[in-house]
């Protein structure tokens, strides 16, 4: 089963949502040179990087009870929240202006507000996650809380758009065989010391 891979088949479909919207009528940038990578990897030349950082549980959203069938219970899906951040790269070879930059900033901010619900493509992955689409919303990190993230890359804090998408469903393979009561037998018994009583 490839339902594990729900995560990476979702990094997949931001990334080509990035190539097509933020790419499209001439923009400074090319699909080839938007990324998924981490900010400190420098083993490949890119403009745009984007990576996920953070994963969390959605907590109040998913469903608490088992399903249940006829001799099975299945524990229920664990909803998720992705959370990405989205950056330039200074030491690209084949570097953009300042003015470029912002403006592949500027239309990453328009691409993350008007994705709304993001549709999914027809794959075994999302079927099996039984997922209709993806929403997506900024994370209006302070800066400090920007900077102690690219800390954590080693990396001095660059322009960056933090955004999550959700909810991502992960499906349980945890099956547990059930018995279900067909046939009791009560037995009942009289103590003797009553029976005397009500004999008497």
């Amino acid at each position: 089963m490839l339902d594990y891979r729900v995560i990476p088949e979702t990094s997949k479909v931001i990334l080509e949502m990035l190539h097509e919207k933020l790419c499209e009528n001439g923009h400074p940038v090319a699909p080839a040179n938007v990324k998924f990578i981490t900010p400190n990897d420098t083993s490949v030349d890119y403009h745009v990087g984007l990576h996920l950082y953070d994963v969390r549980e959605i907590f109040g959203y998913q469903q608490t009870a088992p399903i249940t069938n006829e001799n099975t219970r299945v524990r229920p899906p664990k909803m998720l929240e992705l959370h990405y951040m989205l950056f330039s790269n200074p030491k690209a070879q084949n570097t953009i202006t300042t003015d470029e930059e912002h403006a592949i900033f500027s239309r990453a901010l328009q691409v993350i507000y008007d994705a709304g619900n993001v549709p999914l493509p027809e794959s075994e992955v999302f079927s099996i996650a039984n997922m209709e689409g993806l929403m997506v919303s900024f994370v209006n990190h302070s800066l400090e809380d920007k900077i102690k993230i690219w800390s954590a890359f080693q990396s001095p804090y660059r322009l960056s758009i933090f955004f999550t998408v959700s909810p991502v469903i992960l499906p349980s393979r945890r099956i547990d065989v059930i018995s279900r009561v067909t046939k009791t037998t009560v037995k009942a018994t009289q103590s003797s010391s009553l029976f005397a009583k009500n004999k008497g």
